[in-house]
């Protein structure tokens, strides 16, 4: 079994740095080591996308060995923490765990709509109300014709009118920020 300080120097080798190097030199070298090496640069080429996901497994895995080897060995000073430029954390990979609750509801509020079923209810709830008002003043129940709508009808078309104004009111100011 390899010794974890040799595990650590052979990151540290993969990414074409020096031990001892601040957190800032760490993402700028994986930057460009993940420009250099992203196989879809290499798309029209089979072989070489295959060696770019390969080298670009080591980049990852060398990043996050070297950034959890500084977040470590990094020790606050006189009850002060790190400088911000020293801070560094792993990339995100995509799929590598489930998430949990949190994240999911974070997800959620970033989108604004917890369920399908739910945005389509609340877009109906104001489209039909206007769709009966239009229906209701443009003619005799979806008859076009010349005569001019009752009153009766434009009564029924403003008050349907102003009940989908109202939903959409609502659901303006109750919407979740």
């Amino acid at each position: 079994m390899e010794h974890p300080v040799d595990i650590v120097n052979r990151a540290y080798t993969t990414l074409g740095l020096r031990q001892g190097c601040s957190g800032r030199d760490l993402k700028v070298r994986y930057r460009k080591l993940v420009k250099r090496w992203h196989p879809d640069r290499y798309a029209t080429d089979p072989q070489g996308q295959i060696e770019a996901a390969q080298q670009m497994s080591r980049i990852n895995q060398a990043f996050a060995l070297v950034a959890a080897s500084m977040a470590t060995s990094a020790r606050p000073t006189r009850g002060g923490a790190a400088p911000a430029a020293d801070r560094v954390r792993p990339p995100v990979e995509f799929g590598s765990r489930p998430l949990n609750r949190s994240e999911i509801d974070d997800i959620v509020r970033a989108i604004g709509m917890t369920n399908p079923v739910l945005a389509s209810l609340r877009w109906l709830s104001w489209a039909v109300p206007l769709a009966a008002a239009f229906v209701a003043v443009s003619g005799h129940g979806g008859r076009l014709t010349s005569t001019p709508a009752t009153a009766k009808e434009l009564m029924l078309g403003g008050t349907l009118f102003l009940i989908a104004a109202g939903v959409i009111a609502y659901q303006v100011w109750t919407r979740p920020r």
